[in-house]
């Protein structure tokens, strides 16, 4: 798992629930590779976040994400795209 600062110290996890959820929210697999590689927008990169969290905090919005993250904290942004591709800060894999 990955720990990241938010409203608190958070942890990012991506499972299936975690992947299938993305697909839900932006109609993109996280299966392609491409998906994360080319004309990421931001609201991708947030839903990636988000549903890292969820195993976590299933009450979790969107939109209260949304609000924990802003220009002094935006580098959480490329945590989760590492975390999601590579390895989390505890030197597994979140996957």
């Amino acid at each position: 798992m990955v720990k990241i600062k938010l409203d608190k110290e958070r942890s990012l996890r991506y499972d299936l629930n975690a992947m299938e959820k993305f697909e839900d929210v932006t109609g993109k697999s996280l299966a392609d590779p491409k998906t994360l590689q080319e004309n990421i927008r931001i609201k991708d990169m947030k839903a990636l976040l988000w549903v890292g969290l969820l195993f976590e905090d299933p009450s979790l919005t969107l939109e209260q994400l949304g609000s924990m993250v802003d220009t002094d904290n935006l580098d959480v942004l490329a945590i989760a795209l590492n975390a999601y591709g590579g390895k989390g800060n505890d030197g597994k894999s979140p996957l």
